[in-house]
């Protein structure tokens, strides 16, 4: 008899557990397109907590406390987003909308190798011999390097070329 009542006490404490677990799911799409995204991160730092989108995009949190929470949205390529949300009831849906990161750089100089031997190339090749490195007054080798006509050295510091 008190097996019966030992197992009604843990069947309700772990009922108990289930009912105050809440989560938050949704789905994670290209604002554009409305394609899903996979493998966006889905984290709330105050918790430590996260996820990541499945095949179809979705997610899930588990295991949330009731209150306010910070939610964050981060891909590669991706504006990072950030949602604030309420956990009230068991469960909350939160679906978002991507949009695309544009990276702006600097400019990119490409010079291509082409095959030949040094007699038939047409930029000028210096050499310079270990002797005439050891014979210069420079004191690092980039700068007995830069010495060489053509060559520029730019410092920006001390020990920093």
């Amino acid at each position: 008899m008190k097996i019966h009542y030992l197992f009604f006490v843990i069947l309700i404490l772990s009922s108990s557990i289930g009912i105050s677990q809440h989560t938050v799911s949704g789905t994670v799409t290209d604002a554009k397109t409305g394609e899903a995204l996979i493998g966006v991160n889905v984290f709330i730092n105050e918790l430590n907590n996260g996820s990541v989108t499945n095949i179809d995009g979705k997610y899930v949190l588990s295991n949330l406390p009731k209150g306010e929470l910070l939610v964050e949205f981060s891909y590669v390529g991706f504006k990072t987003i950030y949602k604030k949300i309420f956990i009230a009831n068991k469960s909350l849906a939160l679906d978002v909308g991507m949009d695309i990161l544009v990276i702006k750089g600097q400019e990119v100089v490409i010079s291509g190798n082409f095959t030949s031997t040094q007699h038939d190339n047409t930029v000028k090749i210096s050499t310079i011999s270990s002797k005439e490195l050891a014979q210069s007054i420079a004191p690092s080798l980039i700068e007995a390097i830069a010495e060489m006509p053509g060559v520029d050295f730019i410092s920006k510091g001390p020990g920093i070329g």
